[in-house]
């Protein structure tokens, strides 16, 4: 299934891929493969939405937000035309 617009969100360390002790290599490919799978469905667009600081539940706090280890991977960078609203 493919879509003309595709938006990403959540791909923030820590969220996506999950990171901890409790992280298996399993749950890195899976992650992985979500992430692909995401980009991979958008025709004409995908838009990543960033922001400055996430919310955290457990800790009912605020922290700055950094931008997932995923973004980086095989030259993507390359690839997009960061735009900033």
């Amino acid at each position: 299934m493919e879509f003309k617009c595709v938006f990403l969100l959540d791909l923030y360390q820590w969220i996506l891929p999950p990171e901890g002790n409790w992280v298996t290599p399993e749950d890195y490919i899976q992650a992985l493969n979500l992430h692909y799978v995401g980009v991979t469905r958008a025709i004409e667009a995908c838009y990543i939405m960033l922001g400055d600081k996430r919310y955290r539940e457990r800790q009912q706090d605020f922290i700055t937000a950094q931008e997932s280890p995923f973004l980086y991977l095989n030259n993507t960078p390359n690839l997009r035309i960061d735009m900033k609203w």
